[in-house]
């Protein structure tokens, strides 16, 4: 079994953030301020090299004032079919 970082899911997650952020009209440094995070972690889970775990989901999701369960959910049925 591969890696999860290294799978078509977590380049989609990455592709959902980098497209949530675009949405907000953010730059990835204003999604890391607002994250109180530093600018290189919002770079690398845009870059699928970072995981997201479900409480930074939630974060990134309301920092671009998106619904998290949403678009979770969104997100779940995408990879459920791409399997």
């Amino acid at each position: 079994m591969r890696k999860s970082l290294y799978t078509p899911g977590q380049s989609q997650i990455a592709e959902t953030v980098r497209n949530m952020r675009a949405g907000a009209n953010l730059t990835q440094r204003q999604l890391a301020s607002r994250l109180r995070r530093p600018l290189n972690v919002i770079s690398r889970i845009e870059a699928a090299q970072r995981r997201v775990d479900l409480l930074e989901w939630i974060a990134l999701c309301e920092a671009c004032g998106v619904d998290p369960v949403k678009m979770g959910t969104k997100m779940l049925k995408a990879l459920s079919q791409s399997r």
